[in-house]
């Protein structure tokens, strides 16, 4: 009977070894599973920022050239106006020198 006990103890310790090394495996691969989603995490967020930063210069780049077509627009509606004034001052001038004069 002792014999029997022995035999089963000796089964369980190698039934346990076995399921230590199984646990430690498994502990193991879930390590490098969160390694590797970690790397994965820092890719994904450091191409997230690059994608920022372009969007980031685009809309830069778009407000710039807003700016300058809105100075564009400014500067060319003063010389349409100026030119315009200049056109009245000229016709004014016509009609008066076509009127007779009242002396």
């Amino acid at each position: 009977m002792v014999e029997a006990l022995a035999v089963q103890l000796t089964q369980r310790e190698g039934e346990l070894i076995q399921e230590k090394a199984e646990v430690k495996k498994l502990a193991n691969f879930l390590k490098q599973a969160s390694q590797d989603a970690k790397k994965l995490v820092d890719e994904e967020r450091a191409f997230a920022r690059a994608e920022i930063e372009n969007a980031r210069a685009a809309v830069q780049r778009v407000e710039e050239a807003l700016q300058e077509h809105e100075k564009m627009s400014r500067a060319t509606g003063k010389q349409d106006l100026e030119e315009l004034m200049k056109e009245v001052q000229e016709a004014r001038r016509i009609i008066m020198l076509h009127q007779p004069s009242k002396v």
